[in-house]
């Protein structure tokens, strides 16, 4: 073969081979702005009747009817959210595989473990910020406090110091506490217990006078069960308007939980844009609104990437501090 024959072939191939290449990417970005083929799997790290799994559950059927395709909530529960991030981290990141998160596993975890499997920053990447929520200070209703003044009082007086439940070291519920503590001057026993419910249950049974809890108490506290004496976020809740905020009392104390929604990292960005539009319009409709309402304090929170990506580093910064300064460890 002549030497300008076998240089036409090879172009020949060369040019070939390319425009499978463009075609074959061509089809991937227009499937992928079909949104995620197959099966979708929303991890949450906690247990049901959480937070995060209340959230995922809400989204779920939502997308399905999207997407047109099964999207399933998955709990991996343990090590304080460190399990189910660390199994979302090695997914395949084809939009399969994604994890309802909570602000602590993000911000709080990886500075108080001192190893994890995973880096947040590297291993995932923020799809949308999805529900707000707020930790109300809970006694039980034998304690001899009406409200956040009347609680503080009588701790101040207790001798031994009251008992309060978390679900667990480092959680946020126990970083407001300590938080409350240090602002007011009083003193309180921690008592970490595995899970939201496990905490309920041992307020209720009189184990412990006092622990911050979230969602999963609202039916609680409308029965008379439990006593509602503040709210943590930065002003009242529409479930409960005569609560009054910490900050009313302290200025400045304010304790706004977010759990927000995650890919692994390395997803293409045709898919992962999709996702987003389409997560966020979800978000923004009445049917996500409405049935996100019903979880008690609940609230939708539609952040654009750019603030989302923000609000997890200064809430990274913040508990991160509040971690160093009390001197809270793992566990």
């Amino acid at each position: 073969m002549r030497p300008r024959t076998a240089l036409f072939t090879l172009l020949k191939a060369g040019a070939a081979a390319c425009a499978v290449f463009v075609f074959a990417a061509a089809v991937a970005q227009a499937q992928d702005a079909k949104g995620p083929r197959g099966v979708v799997t929303i991890i949450s790290p906690f247990a049901p009747g959480s937070a995060p799994d209340v959230s995922a559950r809400v989204l779920a059927p939502l997308l399905s009817e999207r997407w047109a395709t099964s999207v399933v909530v998955e709990n991996k529960v343990g090590a304080n959210g460190n399990i189910a991030m660390a199994s979302a981290a090695r997914a395949v990141p084809d939009g399969t595989t994604l994890i309802m998160a909570p602000d602590t596993v993000f911000c709080i975890n990886p500075h108080l473990y001192k190893s994890t499997s995973f880096d947040p920053g590297r291993d995932f990447v923020p799809v949308a910020s999805v529900v707000s929520n707020q930790f109300l200070l809970l006694v039980h209703p034998s304690v001899k406090a009406n409200d956040l003044a009347g609680f503080v009082a009588l701790a101040r007086a207790a001798k031994p110091p009251l008992l309060y439940a978390s679900i667990g070291v480092g959680s946020l519920h126990q970083l407001a506490m300590e938080m409350l503590k240090k602002r007011a001057g009083i003193e309180l026993t921690h008592v970490p217990y595995r899970g939201g419910n496990a905490t309920l249950t041992a307020i209720m049974g009189g184990e412990v006078q006092a622990a911050f809890s979230g969602a999963a108490s609202a039916g609680i506290i409308a029965s008379g069960k439990l006593k509602a004496l503040a709210i943590s976020g930065t002003r009242r809740s529409a479930a409960f308007p005569d609560v009054p905020t910490l900050g009313e009392t302290y200025p400045g104390l304010t304790v706004d939980a977010w759990m927000g929604l995650f890919a692994p990292a390395g997803m293409p960005e045709s898919l992962l844009e999709k996702i987003r539009a389409d997560v966020r319009d979800t978000l923004a409709s009445p049917a996500f609104r409405d049935r996100i309402n019903v979880s008690g304090n609940l609230e939708p929170l539609l952040l654009d990437v750019p603030a989302f990506k923000q609000t997890i580093a200064s809430d990274t910064a913040k508990y991160t501090a509040v971690l160093k300064e009390l001197n809270i460890q793992e566990p």
